[in-house]
């Protein structure tokens, strides 16, 4: 009877265990995030890689993310020092080649309190826009080519400024891209993505329409805008969000650790002086001892 009370009680005891152990078998496990990581020592970035979009780099220093429906390119590369729009354009024609870039959007914003730059250009081989930073003797740029010429599409990124309602400050950014943009929308509607909520909304824009994809996090409004039907909207826009988001520089801690290993050794070596000095101290004293020893 013993041995029956001690068994149930031990099976009380392990189940709680059990249920753990199927309960954490039954959790799906997330997938990795996959990151480009530039292998440059001195210029070392990374960027997260899109979710459906391929890996395409073939420079170890320089990223190179394609859609597979062909809606554009990602790069991302590091520059010589120079204006921001300057290194945009660097890095633009490092990888298209010389063409010629008109710029239509430019300016600053902060996004995890680094200032970047953010720039539209329009071209023979389509619309790219481009993104900044400068940090340790370089600028990285990060850019998106839409191929297509038949129509444009742009990825903005403005700050709110006092007590601006991101409906203005969205008009205020499409206004310097298209002038003629209408106050009022045909349509708005709710998009729930991943990421969030996001707001769609179609203007009327001479024969055609503006579909643009807006949504405020934290202390920026970012802005998607496409004067087509809307399916690069639609597909691109997380991407970019996520290369965005998910860029950030490798610290160069070349000074931090000369200088750890500067105090390192001083502490050392004062150890190693006080060791020195104490043990002199002691070598006289021993000697003053053996002189009174010897006079008694």
């Amino acid at each position: 009877m013993k041995k029956l009370i001690l068994l149930i009680c031990l099976l009380m005891l392990t189940m709680p265990v059990f249920a753990q152990e199927d309960e954490a078998e039954e959790a799906p496990a997330l997938p990795p995030i996959p990151y480009f990581v530039a292998e440059n020592a001195s210029r070392k970035f990374n960027v997260p890689v899109p979710f459906d979009w391929e890996d395409a780099s073939t420079d170890p220093n320089i990223a190179h993310f394609t859609h597979p429906n062909g809606l554009g390119e990602i790069y991302g590369l590091p520059v010589d020092p120079q204006d921001a729009q300057a290194a945009a354009e660097t890095a633009i024609k490092q990888i298209l080649g010389d063409i010629s870039l008109t710029a239509r959007y430019s300016g600053q914003f902060q996004l995890d309190g680094n200032d970047w730059g953010k720039f539209a250009f329009t071209s023979e081989l389509g619309t790219v826009t481009a993104f900044t930073q400068t940090r340790y003797e370089a600028v990285y740029v990060l850019f998106y080519h839409y191929p297509k010429t038949d129509h444009e599409f742009y990825f903005m990124a403005q700050n709110v400024v006092d007590e601006e309602t991101p409906q203005t400050i969205v008009l205020d950014a499409l206004s310097t891209l298209y002038p003629e943009i209408p106050e009022t929308p045909q349509s708005e509607t709710i998009v729930p993505l991943s990421n969030g909520d996001w707001t769609r909304q179609v203007y009327a824009l001479g024969d055609g329409e503006l579909v643009t994809l807006w949504q405020k996090r934290g202390a920026v409004v970012y802005i998607t805008v496409e004067n087509g039907d809307g399916a690069v909207v639609d597909s691109v826009n997380k991407a970019l969000f996520t290369s965005l988001f998910g860029f950030f520089i490798t610290p160069r801690n070349t000074e931090y650790m000369w200088l750890g290993l500067i105090v390192t050794f001083g502490i050392a070596g004062i150890f190693v002086l006080s060791l020195f000095l104490r043990h002199r101290g002691l070598s006289r004293d021993e000697a003053l001892v053996r002189e009174l020893a010897k006079g008694a």
